[in-house]
């Protein structure tokens, strides 16, 4: 059997809508010697076939197909069995890597530091696409398990298969909670690991709900067991203190939701009564708050609750009778014997700020703080955003506030003038301006991004919000005219203005053109549907010495395989497509290899790539009927109708006279410069 570097196990159950996702962010790893192990797990939609079309594709990935559904935990202990890596890793076919060279970094890592495991920090995705950096290391070192113990988490490392194989360490063979005995168990054998500070790992969450019945709650608190179990055998006490405060804070919303009856009372029973005291007593620290579900088993058995009484937060008469009870997003409950009677917020009061920006931090948003703060006051200018894109690097200033509910916040203030929204995209944006209508009407100003003025749904409160916003604010005149006509609003306010681009002025001064003799075409800055209609139209240009590239890192990337798919049968190995994530300077050096960039999509997008484009002296096509043509046309740059590409020869399609390239380089270098973007943005400033 030959050996590669890396084995990635992939258990897989009715996972179709996620599989080519996870598939490509391993297959376009920078490591190449990898195999992929797939274990379909029975399912019962189209994942066999999709990953039976993928390993017809890339001999690398390997299909077990199982006939009877068993659980997750016997799905990675067989690829286990069947793996030939020196190295191990395990994914979950809903989850990603972050970047192509994720497993060459985790590789280097457990070879260099001559250890049996090494991992590093993880990136929570949740259904919004908003993101959450778990950065449990913050530098790159060797460490060892006991000092700081955890159990969670364990498909942030890569493992020794013989390692693994030699101990015995396999997945137990449970419904639920299989991976933290099987993490718990391998660290304790190795003892030591390799901690990188790098993010190797994007987990999806809230996308899926579990029903939990009486066996997976068993389970769950089976695989406790054996991590207490085990953490008091090696005296790891702060990891036997640690699923105390698992089965406490996390397990107990389970056991309330009615599961604590027959086999799972019994077992939780015999958990408390079997604790260790002497444990508890020395590392406990904070007493545990009172939980009914546990509390009414422990004062049932005196014995039990001799040995937990000094160890739980028990209520007051008083707190019994009239208590809060504090929940998510600042909200809090006042209860009366357990009955609610009302309810409050607790606001962040927003009081010392002229203009607050609401944003995620999507790849403008960093520079375009920079911009104000260096070219506004800053003390005047509050910016709360969102942390939703790994990729992209979060604000760091004084004046930047992170946003994870705009509940938490009153902006009632008479100090604070202006509100701008950058994008609809902010999670629970348009259900809080809806609720807040005065807000909306007389201090918010609505930064439109294309996406939310063009994709928006339909609705009461979508064109509500969208309609009665104080300001409108665009980079293209035109958004604002199909916004007004749209919604039939007529806002007090209307602003040109946008963001800085992330491919900076000096960027595009030292991308290098490297030499070639064919022509290289790029369609659209992103995946949809539309790159597939220009591959087609592009078809009769098959036989011509061109290139064609796109980008599948970003928009919809459910068109991904389709578009590679058509691309690669039209055009073979002269059809090329990114699918990872570049820093800007990396992307400019990119785009200087383009001779032709087509927009094809129906609506205004890519207007950083139109101008680092035009000032690389590359030649650009967009729809006519998009606004960004006009907006172009009209400030003298010359840019191509896409529509009338079907009907150009290739010379024509080809040819870009050398007056209309320096005539585009010119007036496109404006649009880079602060003193430009600065005029655009001192009237929405009141300046």
């Amino acid at each position: 059997m030959k050996t590669v570097k890396i084995s990635i196990v992939v258990p897989c159950y009715n996972v179709a809508i996620y599989i080519n996702r996870c598939l490509e962010s391993i297959q376009n790893q920078t490591l190449k010697d990898i195999e992929i192990i797939c274990v379909d797990d029975a399912s019962v939609d189209n994942t066999r076939d999709i990953l039976m079309r993928c390993a017809d594709q890339d001999t690398r990935i390997k299909v077990i197909a199982k006939d009877k559904n068993e659980g997750a935990g016997k799905a990675r202990n067989l690829g286990i069995d069947n793996a030939c890596g020196e190295f191990i890793v395990f994914m979950d076919p809903d989850d990603y890597y972050p970047t192509s060279d994720t497993l060459e970094k985790m590789y280097k890592a457990v070879v260099e530091n001559n250890v049996k495991i090494a991992g590093g920090n993880l990136i929570k995705l949740n259904p919004g696409g908003c993101c959450t950096k778990e950065m449990m290391f913050k530098c790159s070192e060797k460490r060892t398990f006991q000092d700081a113990p955890f159990s969670y988490g364990y498909t942030r490392f890569i493992y020794n298969r013989d390692f693994l194989v030699k101990n015995k360490i396999y997945f137990p063979d449970y419904k639920r909670f299989q991976d933290p005995p099987f993490f718990v168990s391998a660290m304790i054998a190795a003892k030591n690991y390799y901690a990188m500070a790098d993010y190797v790992y994007v987990y999806r969450v809230g996308h899926k709900k579990i029903n939990w019945d009486e066996q997976k709650v068993l389970d769950t608190l089976n695989g406790l067991c054996d991590i207490l179990k085990q953490s008091r055998v090696h005296k790891i006490y702060a990891l036997y203190v640690e699923q105390i405060r698992i089965l406490w804070e996390r397990i107990s919303g389970i056991c309330e939701s009615g599961c604590v009856v027959g086999a799972v009372k019994e077992k939780l029973i015999d958990i408390l009564k079997n604790i260790d005291v002497d444990i508890l007593a020395a590392h406990l620290g904070k007493k545990l708050s009172y939980k009914r579900c546990y509390c009414d088993i422990i004062k049932a058995d005196k014995d039990i609750y001799d040995k937990w009484k000094p160890y739980i937060k028990w209520p007051s008469l008083m707190s019994k009778i009239f208590y809060k009870e504090r929940l998510g997003n600042g909200r809090r409950h006042i209860l009366l014997c357990g009955i609610k009677i009302f309810s409050y917020t607790h606001k962040i009061k927003i009081k010392d700020y002229e203009f607050v920006h609401i944003c995620n931090n999507d790849k403008f948003i960093k520079p375009f703080v920079d911009f104000c703060n260096r070219n506004f006051d800053a003390k005047k200018h509050l910016f709360l955003c969102e942390n939703c894109f790994p990729q992209f690097d979060f604000p760091d200033a004084p004046n930047v506030m992170p946003l994870k509910s705009l509940n938490e916040f009153d902006f009632s203030s008479g100090h604070v003038k202006k509100i701008i929204v950058h994008s609809l995209f902010v999670g629970g944006i348009v259900q809080f301006l809806y609720s807040h209508k005065r807000l909306l009407k007389h201090k918010c100003l609505w930064m439109i991004w294309g996406g939310d003025l063009y994709n928006a749904k339909r609705s009461i409160r979508n064109d509500y919000v969208r309609r009665n916003f104080h300001g409108y604010i665009s980079d293209t005149d035109g958004d604002i005219d199909v916004a007004m006509k749209k919604y039939d609003s007529h806002p007090v306010e209307t602003h040109n203005a946008g963001y800085t681009f992330p491919i900076t002025k000096d960027m595009i001064k030292n991308a290098q053109r490297e030499k070639h003799d064919y022509v290289a075409i790029q369609i659209n800055n992103s995946a949809d549907d539309s790159t597939l209609e220009m591959l087609d139209v592009l078809s009769k240009f098959k036989n011509e010495n061109i290139r064609i590239r796109t980008i599948l890192s970003y928009g919809k990337v459910q068109y991904n395989d389709e578009i590679i798919h058509k691309g690669k049968s039209i055009f073979g190995d002269r059809f090329e497509y990114l699918n990872s994530y570049m820093n800007p300077a990396e992307y400019a050096q990119y785009m200087a290899q383009n001779d032709i960039l087509i927009l094809n999509q129906n609506r205004q997008q890519g207007l950083g790539n139109s101008f680092a484009m035009l000032s690389l002296g590359g030649k650009l096509f967009i729809r006519s009927e998009v606004t960004t043509y006009n907006h172009f046309n009209s400030k003298g740059i010359r840019v191509f109708d896409t529509n009338k590409i079907k009907d150009m020869g290739v010379d024509e399609f080809i040819e870009y006279p050398i007056d209309t390239r320096k005539n585009n380089q010119d007036k496109a270098q404006m649009f880079f410069e602060d003193s430009y973007l600065k005029s655009l943005w001192q009237p929405v400033f009141n300046e």
